[in-house]
Order: C-alpha cells, then sequence, then structure tokens
C-alpha cells in the first residue's frame, strides 16, 4: 500500500471525516475494543464519510461547482462524492461506487480485517439513499433542475434564503473553498 502524504491534515475531507468520529462517539459512545468488529468498525467509518460528504455541502463554491458540472444529476461521480481528493483523478475513497458484499475487493478487506475497504458497500448505499442524490420530484423531461434538486433540499443559497449575506444557514460566516476540491486551498 503506497504512503500517504503528511498534509492531509489540510484536506478538509479527511479534517471531516475524522470530527466524524467523534461526532458519532460522543452520541454513540466508544465501545471497548473487544466489541468492535469488522462490521462495526466499517459502519462507523461509513458514518464519518458521510459527514464529510454533507459538511462540503457549506461550502456555497463547492455547491455551485457540483451543480455546475452534474446539471443536478448528483448520481454520479462528482466532487461531493470523493473523498480527501489527491489530484484531479484521484482520491482515498468514492462514496459513489458499485461495492457489494460479495465484490471481490470487499471480500479481500474482509479477509484482510481492512475497515476502510469492508466500508465501502456501507457508504456506497447510504450516499446512493440520500437526499441530494434521490430522484425525488421530477420536470416532464425527466430529469430534476439544479436549482430546484438542491433548494428542495434545503440547499438553497442567495436573496430570499431568510439569512444575511455570506453567513450559513446557521448564522455563522461562510467558508470558501478551492475552485477544485471540498478542500480549502493548501498554499501548494
Amino acid at each position: 500500500r503506497r504512503r500517504r502524504p503528511a498534509w492531509l491534515c489540510e484536506n478538509f475531507d479527511v479534517v471531516a471525516h475524522e470530527t466524524g468520529h467523534l461526532i458519532l462517539k460522543s452520541v454513540i459512545g466508544n465501545p471497548t475494543n473487544a466489541k468492535k468488529t469488522l462490521d462495526y468498525r466499517a459502519h462507523e467509518e461509513a458514518a464519518a464519510d458521510l459527514v464529510a460528504v454533507v459538511a462540503c455541502l457549506h461550502f456555497d463554491e463547492v455547491v455551485r461547482r457540483l451543480l455546475r458540472n452534474t446539471k443536478g444529476r448528483l448520481f454520479s461521480r462528482n466532487l461531493l462524492s470523493r473523498l480527501g481528493e489527491e489530484g484531479r483523478r484521484s482520491q482515498i475513497r468514492t462514496a459513489f461506487n458499485a461495492a457489494t458484499m460479495w465484490s471481490p475487493s470487499v471480500v479481500r478487506a474482509d479477509a484482510a480485517y481492512d475497515k476502510h475497504g469492508f466500508s465501502k458497500p456501507f457508504s456506497g448505499g447510504a450516499f446512493d439513499l440520500s437526499p441530494s442524490t434521490s430522484s425525488g420530484p421530477r420536470r416532464r423531461s425527466g430529469r430534476r433542475s439544479a436549482k430546484r434538486a438542491m433548494t428542495s433540499h434545503g440547499f438553497s443559497r442567495g436573496p430570499g434564503t431568510g439569512r444575511p449575506s455570506g453567513t450559513s444557514r446557521a448564522g455563522a460566516p461562510r467558508m470558501r473553498a478551492s475552485s477544485q476540491t471540498c478542500s480549502p486551498p493548501t498554499g501548494r
């Protein structure tokens, strides 16, 4: 397995994923290691991945690029589904995947007790079922409009949202993301 660069601490997806672990542990507790089966650990990894996916939607630029690039068809490989981007074509994991419990990579992960590989069906299934990728209301053409896809799930931005410009739904100042990934610029 290749080594990951030390600067992943500057990647928003990775920080949000690790924060997801802390949120899960504070809500459901932290069982002893004897109770942490591979299934438990894989579900925890998938849940932390989904925290990172949702956290990326905080960035207005990410939402704009996502809608522009997908035209509202979020059930695809896109910047929201790519976790821990290492460049334009590579990432640590992807939430949009076709992994099943019988996929060769998942079977190998089970045999090797690899919680990250074993989490693929869980994160993929949850991403497929998430409101942002569901089919929802359709126009006559059978496709959802990009604006309707996001506003119907509470992701509207701009005038008429009932909050001051430049703030998030919670009233906090909005953060800006780089133009290529969900992560803020690293200065590299």
